[in-house]
């Protein structure tokens, strides 16, 4: 049990350095977004990463989720692996590049016109910097992924602050600054993992189909998530305009702080969940994790919650201050999302991509058709609504599949700490009277003493002690 976490905690500790740093760092850059780019130029970018978002399952077959996946397999060969992905790949860069080709000539899309390069590089160098990812977490080189993450920082900052203030480029340099932040630590992983000497066009023939079998139903689950936040993103760009998208992109980056550990877990605990099923491993390991991760989300979220003022005062400049009313709901749906991902991870080492799958297209059904009544409804706080049910129903959909085999004795207090935090979220939102700081802080005190309490005493448990 102890080499379990502590493999676990290696991996996510080498993440933590490099990405939760660096989502701080990225943070700090909203104020001079808010400053130099108006809403709905922002709004306009933040739909062109959303369109890449969608190409990139469906044009990959979501190919590169198997990666992972498969390299960590002992019974299949490396070269095999990355020959077939990287096939799938360059595949679906002739795709995208004929795709924006038709783009530009019959200006399909007026709102992307004269951007289409721009949005076509993005999905050439996001791909690639997927791909080469996978391939490393694959190959276990954790540290070099940690190293990629600070390069794509750096180059971020860096290019952000030559393209808007020096060269003001306005909305084409924010295109490039971020085109950078993927090519580069792209091309790092590349050059780290030595993919090329794995690429054989004859190689793969045998494993080609299992790894379809596999990634084939995710490409669903991708969408899913995709669709928790793109559809939001073109219901309110049709019903209220670029600029409330503008806005709502706005809203997301304090919850992205959250997502930001969200990320680096998952990334952690997708390799040790998939050697744990390898090994036959029990499920106090798993239970342990629940009940760690849950903590740090759920008592991070109450406090972000209780600070969305402050922050929204330093980070949101002009227009974009009325975006800290869409937060706190968004930082609750990422809690929900981190579980929805454990449960995920899950499946994925069982194999049973098809219950994601299912799990996925019900939460984007739900989302899709809760966000045009809600925002027709209520304007634009129907979107985030819609996005913490869907998510909820992912959620409940994914623990029924799992199994009873993964049900844990924190299941009750994970409720309650929901129940509690989306209480704070409305009063927040709703309530403008001075009570409603002390109730906050109140809210935040009980739970982070709840999870501290529970985790002593687990910490206490004798090894041979069921959880």
């Amino acid at each position: 049990m102890i080499e379990k976490i502590k493999y676990l905690f290696k991996n996510v500790g080498i993440l933590t350095i490099s990405q939760f740093s660096s989502k701080i760092l990225i943070f700090f850059l909203l104020p001079l977004y808010t400053n130099v780019l108006s809403t709905e130029q922002y709004g306009v970018y933040d739909l062109s990463v959303t369109v890449v978002e969608l190409l990139y399952p469906i044009l990959t077959i979501n190919i590169i989720d198997a990666v992972m996946r498969f390299l960590l397999d002992k019974k299949y060969e490396n070269t095999d692996v990355i020959s077939v992905s990287f096939k799938y790949v360059f595949l679906s860069i002739l795709l995208a590049s004929s795709i924006a080709l038709a783009v530009s000539l019959f200006n399909l899309f007026p709102l992307f016109e004269g951007l289409e390069i721009y949005v076509l590089l993005y999905f050439i160098f996001y791909t690639l910097q997927q791909f080469a990812a996978q391939v490393a977490k694959g190959l276990e080189q954790i540290t070099d992924i940690g190293i990629s993450g600070v390069l794509g920082t750096v180059c971020l900052i860096g290019f952000n602050l030559f393209f808007l203030l020096v060269a003001k480029w306005g909305l084409v340099g924010f295109f490039l600054a971020n085109i950078l932040a993927h090519f580069i630590p792209a091309l790092y992983l590349i050059l780290r993992t030595k993919v090329w000497r794995y690429i054989r066009l004859s190689a793969g023939k045998m494993i080609s189909p299992d790894m379809l079998k596999y990634c084939v139903p995710l490409i669903v689950n991708t969408l899913g998530w995709w669709a928790n936040s793109a559809t939001d993103k073109f219901v309110v760009t049709f019903f209220l305009g670029a600029a409330a998208n503008g806005i709502l992109s706005i809203a997301y980056k304090i919850p992205n702080m959250l997502s930001a550990v969200q990320g680096i877990f998952n990334q952690g605990w997708q390799i040790s969940a998939i050697k744990e099923f390898e090994e036959k491993g029990d499920t106090s390991f798993f239970s342990k994790i629940v009940l760690l991760i849950n903590g740090v989300m759920f008592v991070g979220a109450s406090f972000l919650i209780l600070l969305t003022k402050p922050l929204a005062s330093f980070l949101y400049a002009k227009d974009f201050y009325v975006a800290w009313e869409y937060v706190p709901m968004l930082i609750l749906s990422v809690v929900i999302n981190t579980n929805s991902g454990i449960y995920g991870a899950i499946l994925a080492a069982k194999g049973r991509s098809n219950g994601m799958a299912i799990s996925s297209f019900i939460g984007i059904v739900v989302n899709v058709a809760l966000n045009i009544l809600l925002v027709w409804a209520i304007g634009m706080q129907g979107v985030t609504i819609a996005t913490v049910i869907s998510g909820l129903v992912i959620l409940l959909l994914r623990k029924i599949i799992s199994g009873a085999d993964f049900k844990t004795k924190w299941d009750k207090f994970i409720y309650l700490s929901l129940i509690l935090v989306t209480a704070q979220s409305l009063c927040k939102i709703y309530i403008r009277e001075w009570y409603v700081l002390a109730l906050e802080l109140l809210i935040f005190v009980f739970i982070a003493t709840m999870y501290a309490v529970m985790f002593f005493k687990d910490m206490k448990k004798k090894p041979e002690e069921k959880v």
